[in-house]
């Protein structure tokens, strides 16, 4: 009786576990979206409705984030089919593969992140650590700035030389770099802002991070 009794418990459990959607947590560059927080306006990563729980990366205040959504198999499916969404593997530790290349490159410069570095020697997780620096050096310049105005937008691009940018803009950018400990000295005035930012970000390469249940 006891042993009918307990297989009957187990069943019932396996049963109830099977109508539940499981929740994973996945990696997305996604576009920001502003959200009303107690009469304020709050940056957030779009379609964070879809997840449970989640952890996002603000691009200093460029209109992009890295996120860590914790979603449904369902709901991966569905931001994997946005195409304002780039979904990054789950696996980290492959390295890029070579028709990926192009595809991821054009993932990030279409987000004003530099991406003429990356190839099929880096692995995502490379890919991730060194686009953290780069993201750190914007977050940090909003401080140091005292701005919350874009960096990289109207006439400054990728392609736009240090000694281009207003003296403002310049030293703010140093000041931020030399604040996150980053050696700058290969940085000079016709150094393209894309390689500026690059150097800055390969110098987390060996720093991990987490995000939401992520170690990267």
């Amino acid at each position: 009786m006891r042993k009918r009794l307990l297989q009957a418990l187990v069943v019932t459990a396996l049963l109830a576990g099977a109508g539940e959607a499981k929740a994973t947590w996945h990696l997305y560059l996604v576009p920001v979206v502003l959200v009303d927080d107690a009469g304020e306006q709050a940056r957030t990563g779009k379609y964070s409705s879809l997840a449970s729980s989640t952890s996002c990366m603000d691009y200093g205040r460029q209109a992009i984030m890295l996120c860590a959504f914790n979603v449904s198999d369902v709901n991966d499916q569905q931001l994997t089919g946005f195409s304002d969404v780039h979904r990054l593997p789950d696996n980290l530790d492959q390295r890029i593969p070579i028709q990926a290349v192009s595809v991821v490159q054009a993932a990030l410069e279409n987000r004003n992140i530099p991406a003429q570095w990356v190839d099929n020697l880096h692995t995502y997780r490379d890919l991730l650590r060194i686009t953290r620096g780069i993201f750190a050096l914007l977050q940090r310049y909003i401080a140091v700035s005292g701005s919350n105005n874009i960096v990289l937008g109207g006439s400054v691009t990728l392609n736009t030389t240090m000694n281009q940018l207003s003296a403002a803009m310049r030293n703010n950018l140093r000041a931020s770099a030399t604040q996150l400990n980053a050696d700058i000295s290969n940085i000079a005035g016709n150094t393209p802002l894309r390689e500026a930012l690059q150097i800055v970000g390969e110098q987390f390469l060996d720093t991990s991070f987490t995000m939401g249940g992520i170690t990267i």
